[in-house]
């Protein structure tokens, strides 16, 4: 079993990846492999929406996305890491996250994850709470340990100074190999779940279809996230927003798509 880190800092071994690096050599001693990628310092571009990712990739190459991704599909846990900048995650790191997770975002569901913010002084809790953002929405269990995974230090390894902040790293290394040998052994004595199992679709939702988000572009039906999100039941359009009206729940979802799954 192998964790993918990410380091979302621009330095190549500053804090943010001495945190990490720290959680990769108690991973080792748990019997985890483990890789820390670099952001780099090159530019990364930000989404624009165009839906080019389609094809399966995101439509710039100019950048490390679409080989995070690629390792993201053979990786079996994950660790975001970050600096902390005016109270907030490095702006590179979410959007490096966007694309990653808006292009495939298969290459990570049902598989645990944890982030890691590392400040000077302030900040940490909240950009902390951005990072675990990706997780929920991604079906991603979420490792934690003994405090929330922050860590404090200015000049490149000071961090390692911190010695509660490395016990916490330690800690959440602990706890997610843990995560990931339950997951492993779970799936050894057939426990699996339905989406990777392939055990069928859901008995509610499968109905769902997608109306516009994407001219061309279909979601997997059996997905009861896709068509709530993105589409509408299948039947006359027309009829279920007249419908809407008349009962004062005609709504739209949070990308302004028409919702008449209610």
């Amino acid at each position: 079993m192998k964790v993918l880190m990410l380091n979302g800092s621009c330095k190549k071994e500053g804090n943010t990846y001495n945190a990490l690096l720290e959680i990769g050599k108690q991973l080792e001693k748990e019997g985890i492999d483990y890789e820390i990628f670099q952001t780099g310092s090159e530019p990364v571009r930000d989404c624009i929406g165009c839906g080019g990712c389609a094809s399966g990739k995101c439509v710039y190459t100019d950048d490390a996305v679409n080989e995070f991704v690629e390792k993201a599909r053979t990786a079996d846990g994950f660790v975001f890491g970050t600096p902390v900048y005016y109270a907030h995650p490095s702006g590179r790191v979410l959007s490096f996250l966007d694309r990653a997770f808006y292009s495939g975002s298969g290459a990570f569901k049902f598989k645990p994850g944890a982030s890691v913010a590392v400040a000077r002084r302030g900040g940490t809790s909240a950009s902390f709470d951005v990072m675990n953002k990706y997780f929920g929405i991604s079906q991603m269990p979420v490792a934690g340990s003994t405090y929330w995974n922050i860590a404090h230090g200015r000049t490149p390894g000071e961090v390692v100074k911190d010695a509660e902040g490395m016990q916490t790293m330690r800690n959440l290394a602990k706890n997610l190999a843990w995560m990931m040998k339950c997951f492993e052994a779970g799936k050894n004595a057939g426990i699996c779940h339905q989406r990777l199992s392939g055990s069928g679709k859901d008995p509610v939702h499968h109905k769902y279809f997608t109306a516009g988000l994407f001219p061309g572009r279909r979601y997997d039906r059996s997905d009861p996230l896709r068509g709530r999100r993105y589409g509408v039941r299948q039947g006359n359009l027309k009829e279920n927003k007249n419908k809407d009206r008349y009962r004062g729940r005609h709504l739209r979802d949070g990308r302004g798509f028409l919702r008449t799954d209610r």
